[in-house]
């Protein structure tokens, strides 16, 4: 390779590198979902190709040197970053998360008072004794609750429990 192939070669992999730098960004922003591996390689098997050709220009040998350092330094700064992001603890996501977390949670509140609940008449004591579960259970199925046996009452509770659903706690 002679010193005008070796610089059209140098400058398509400092176009490449900035590219690259520019897809990591993307990609640590949360833009890409995935990290940017086939330029990534496709630019390391250009610069060991350079590397295997180095020119005694003087010139052309300082631009491959910074060209490799820069990459050198993006790559030191890329790994782990990248590890983070696979690991859930880099920290631009853990923020957005925490904020929208937050968000829907402020958004719960009002949504919750714009739909109406069916089950809105019906309260959840807390204090209730097994006895005062079972009338109110029978009182919603309509039983009286003299009139079913000891061992099926059990059963009916749990049947009427099937029915009527979870219950809306009063705050």
């Amino acid at each position: 390779m002679d010193a005008q192939e070796f610089e059209i070669a140098l400058k398509e992999c400092e176009t490449r590198l900035d590219r690259l730098r520019a897809l990591f960004e993307q990609y640590f922003q949360g833009m890409e979902r995935r990290e940017p591996s086939v330029p990534k390689k496709e630019l390391f098997r250009r610069v060991q190709a350079l590397r295997r050709n180095v020119p005694r220009n003087t010139a052309l040998r300082f631009r491959y040197q910074a060209l490799l350092q820069k990459y050198t330094t993006y790559q030191t700064y890329w790994m782990p970053i990248a590890r983070q992001i696979e690991d859930g603890t880099y920290h631009r996501h853990v923020a957005n998360a925490r904020r929208q977390r937050q968000g829907q949670q402020e958004k719960r509140p009002e949504l919750d008072s714009q739909r109406p609940n069916p089950r809105d008449g019906i309260s959840l004591d807390v204090d209730l004794d097994s006895m005062d579960i079972e009338a109110e259970v029978a009182a919603e199925m309509g039983e009286a609750t003299e009139s079913a046996a000891p061992a099926s009452k059990a059963d009916d509770v749990f049947a009427a429990l099937d029915q009527i659903g979870p219950r809306s706690i009063p705050a």
